[in-house]
């Protein structure tokens, strides 16, 4: 099995939410993890200069908080070493939810073809190393509650209420 490539820096974006953080290795696909919010102590490192996908990722998210928008997943800048083909193929599902929007564990499932396979798709979100960008904070359980998130269940319930807020929607969770 091919392993990720070694952590050459990280980057620091703000939030309404604390910081996050990007860390990031070699090219091609430099984007290794996002982290929101960053683990304590969060200390930016690496090159003076991030690679471009970095940078530019970085401004996808910056403006991601002005107006929790849609960001646009390059796949080729994401470090997918160590996924299965299951795996990734959750991922790519979940990043099509749009803001304001939520699918259940049980719809993802169902939408990679194997509808008996919600836990692994939960197992699957708990891992991903993209959050944000592969919004797995958009993924509730099949009776509206909102389930679990790496960065706390306060930190899935601010963004979606934002997502919502911004489409004009009312919060896609039950309360």
């Amino acid at each position: 099995m091919k392993h990720r490539s070694a952590t050459i820096g990280a980057l620091h974006v703000s939030s309404p939410f604390g910081t996050a953080v990007i860390r990031y290795g070699e090219e091609p696909a430099p984007i290794q993890d996002i982290h929101l919010p960053a683990p304590e102590p969060a200390e930016a490192f690496g090159p003076f200069r991030a690679p471009d996908a970095v940078r530019r990722l970085a401004d996808m998210l910056l403006g991601y908080f002005e107006n929790f928008a849609m960001i646009p997943i390059r796949w080729d800048w994401l470090d997918l070493t160590g996924l299965t083909e299951l795996q990734l193929r959750t991922l790519r599902e979940v990043g099509d939810i749009p803001p304001g929007a939520v699918k259940s564990y049980g719809a993802v499932a169902e939408a990679i073809g194997r509808p008996r396979a919600a836990r692994f798709v939960g197992a699957t979100m708990a891992a991903n190393r993209f959050p944000l960008l592969v919004p797995c904070h958009r993924v509730v359980r099949s009776d509206g509650g909102l389930g679990g998130f790496g960065g706390g269940i306060e930190l899935k319930r601010s963004l979606l209420e934002q997502e919502a807020r911004t489409a004009g929607e009312p919060p896609p969770f039950k309360p």
